[in-house]
């Protein structure tokens, strides 16, 4: 099993702007699916930036 490499540009494919979110992007996959291959993670990003509006907001107490 190969271990995971992402490129903005794979990132880019699927929506991500050309900005800083890529890098975050990057680095969460790599510390998380570090020895997993390149398809489990691409359905969670893609699921992680069509809810991106979610993880801003806070929710009243």
């Amino acid at each position: 099993m190969s271990k995971l490499k992402l490129r903005g540009k794979d990132l880019r494919a699927i929506g991500y702007p050309e900005s800083p979110v890529i890098s975050v992007a990057i680095g969460v996959m790599e510390k998380h699916y570090k020895h997993h291959p390149r398809t489990p993670p691409w359905p969670c990003l893609r699921r992680c930036w069509k809810t991106r509006g979610l993880f801003g907001r806070r929710t009243p107490r």
